[in-house]
């Protein structure tokens, strides 16, 4: 399910199968990215489509399952 992701949205931590992988960093050019935590499993890094290669992953909207206050919450694509 596709959520709009806004500036609005930064600093809200990013939730993945109940794990937090990172946190809202940046917001530019219509795209969140997520400043990564740095203990963030390589299986879900590979689920999300993310490497170890940046400090902030850009947010794909289509692995936005819910927003909230204060949780952005992730399903990986299948």
């Amino acid at each position: 399910m596709d959520q709009q992701i806004t500036e609005a949205d930064i600093g809200k931590i990013v939730v993945y199968d109940g794990d937090p992988v990172g946190r809202v960093g940046e917001y530019r050019n219509a795209t969140a990215y997520v400043d990564r935590d740095p203990d963030i499993d390589e299986t879900i890094q590979g689920k999300l489509g993310w490497d170890d290669t940046d400090e902030l992953w850009p947010l794909q909207p289509e692995v936005v399952r819910e927003t909230t206050d204060e949780e952005i919450r992730l399903d990986a694509p299948m």
